[in-house]
């Protein structure tokens, strides 16, 4: 998948990229940085608002940037799509006071763990290649080919339970929605 980088005028190119952002068969449009520098992906708590999930209610984090000061934040499992494919099970942190019309980061875990990532700043592009991690229920490529979902998941159960040890170190769940 390639992105174009977003042009923010007076020759500032940052790469930032359209998702969708996935609760409860609710979905939110969002704008997120790609950003090697940060540990994890954070959002503004405006979306989890906008997605009906009580962001404060649990899993407390603490996060803090190039100023040192540190922030609380909220995790929740998500899902995500990025270039019209969907990402399941997503750790997401939830803040609060980012600015109202800013864009959320996307970090190492929970964005670079799942793509390669390649920047070409020269070209104005990001270009995302889906790591081939896709395994607990999720189709991969061995069994697509498998029309009949029932004996699929069968032959997929099988599968995992046979490498599930080799499964275990997989970080993501992944899943490309059918074309």
């Amino acid at each position: 998948m390639k992105f174009r980088y977003k042009n923010y005028g007076q020759g500032i190119l940052r790469p930032v990229i359209p998702i969708e952002v996935i609760f409860n068969n609710k979905s939110v449009g969002y704008e997120v940085l790609i950003d090697s520098g940060s540990d994890l992906n954070i959002f503004s708590s405006e979306i989890a608002e906008l997605l009906e999930i009580d962001f404060a209610k649990d899993n407390k984090g603490e996060v803090s940037g190039i100023t040192g000061e540190s922030k609380q934040f909220y995790f929740h499992n998500l899902d995500i799509k990025v270039g019209g494919n969907l990402y399941k099970d997503i750790r997401i942190g939830f803040l609060e006071d980012i600015g109202k019309y800013a864009y959320g980061v996307v970090g190492q875990k929970g964005f670079f763990d799942i793509f390669v990532v390649k920047f070409d700043l020269e070209k104005k592009e990001i270009e995302l290649k889906p790591r081939d991690l896709k395994i607990n229920g999720i189709i991969p490529p061995l069994f697509k080919n498998y029309s009949d979902k029932e004996i699929r998941d069968i032959a997929i159960e099988s599968h995992i339970e046979k490498y599930k040890n080799d499964f275990e170190k997989i970080p993501s769940i992944i899943h490309k929605e059918p074309s």
